[in-house]
């Protein structure tokens, strides 16, 4: 069956398109196919990080540290895009696909 607009699929936007089959490209959209929910891939300095569309800085940080404690992330600082993101700030700071979020240690000292 080719996709219509009527189908819900091509050319609809992508996160309405309940499909994944070989009449639209796969990679125009972050789409998950078995889910049909939208979702973006962040660059990380420990990989691609996969996220639900509209996830904040604090999402990705929860994901990327699950195994550790909270007070491990006390004295980790934030970047995305080479953008400072304040501990306040990473819970309103929401991430688009392709965005590269950089995870380091605050130095400190003299």
């Amino acid at each position: 069956m080719a996709c219509t607009a009527m189908a819900g699929c091509w050319p609809l936007p992508c996160w309405t398109r309940p499909c994944a089959t070989a009449h639209w490209p796969p990679t125009d959209c972050p789409v998950d196919p078995m889910t049909s929910t939208p979702s973006i891939t962040v660059n990380t300095d420990q990989g691609a990080l996969q996220l639900p569309a509209g996830s904040t800085v604090l999402d990705a940080l929860a994901q990327l540290f699950a195994a550790q404690d909270s007070a491990a992330l006390q004295g980790v600082a934030t970047a995305v895009n080479g953008d400072f993101v304040p501990r306040a700030l990473r819970g309103q700071t929401v991430l688009q696909h392709g965005d590269h979020l950089l995870c380091f240690s605050a130095i400190t000292g003299g």
